[in-house]
């Protein structure tokens, strides 16, 4: 048994979706979130500043005696994937490994397309895992950079018509092109039910928030690392800025009042 936290780092909100999950799948865990709100978001960040907070993010998740890191976020996953995380000392997993096995599984045409921020497409790593497995699987990729400033911003309600707008805009060359699509980053699920009111029942759509959390679940079962006492666990949010906007934001997605467990603190000294 291991009764140390999980730790879950994203740029903002996004990484809300991997809690979620985890609560559900995991409800006897204590998780430790940590939302890099003050420079939300990464994905139109250069490459070096991106491994720059990431590694900062992490840092910190560690000085809170975390048993298993997550990169709850297309971006920092990207850039720590076959590089520093092949050099990581602790426990860890990004988005991308998780959700691109599902998605392998998902798409019997071999038409997968992937959708992310700026600089998690420009990367290209959802794509260089994908090849790897099979190079005949046809990828069509897709930025989308007004996605997490909406999200952000709670333009997140269902069928609200700037983000239904913005999804048409991004999604419409997909359309009829592929049968599986990857949500490249955890932002994304907030707006799942946009997406899928876009493309109807004609595609599957995996979701890098659950497809994470389902394999976080099995590999603390497998290495004997779950907390096995009966309360439920507790979630302790820590961002960088603007505590009410990523209360309201995060009260509305989980459903439950966080403000009581949002504390605001300065990554510059780690």
């Amino acid at each position: 048994m291991d009764n140390r936290p999980i730790g879950i780092f994203d740029s903002g909100v996004g990484g809300l979706a991997v809690v979620k999950y985890i609560k559900k799948l995991l409800p006897n865990e204590d998780i430790v979130y940590l939302g890099d709100t003050a420079r939300v978001p990464y994905g139109t960040r250069s490459r070096n500043i991106i491994e720059k907070y990431s590694i900062q993010d992490i840092k910190f998740l560690l000085s809170k005696s975390v048993k298993f890191v997550i990169a709850a976020c297309g971006t920092a996953s990207s850039i720590l994937y076959g590089g520093y995380e092949n050099n990581f000392s602790f426990h860890y997993s990004g988005i991308i490994k998780p959700t691109c096995d599902i998605a392998i599984k998902l798409s019997i045409k071999k038409k997968i397309g992937i959708i992310g921020t700026s600089a998690t497409i420009k990367i290209n790593k959802y794509q260089e895992y994908i090849k790897k497995y099979d190079k005949n699987i046809n990828i069509y990729s897709q930025d989308c950079p007004l996605f997490v400033p909406l999200i952000e911003n709670r333009f997140i309600e269902p069928r609200n018509k700037i983000t239904s707008l913005m999804v048409e805009k991004y999604l419409e060359d997909m359309r009829g092109k592929i049968d599986t699509l990857i949500l490249g980053c955890t932002h994304y699920p907030i707006i799942k039910s946009h997406i899928e009111d876009y493309f109807g029942k004609d595609i599957n759509i995996v979701d890098s928030g659950f497809e994470t959390a389902k394999f976080v679940e099995n590999y603390l079962k497998k290495n004997n690392m779950n907390n096995y006492t009966k309360k439920i666990g507790e979630v302790f949010y820590y961002i960088t800025d603007d505590k009410d906007s990523f209360g309201k934001t995060g009260s509305i997605f989980l459903d439950e009042d966080i403000f009581k467990n949002i504390s605001v603190i300065d990554l510059d000294i780690f």
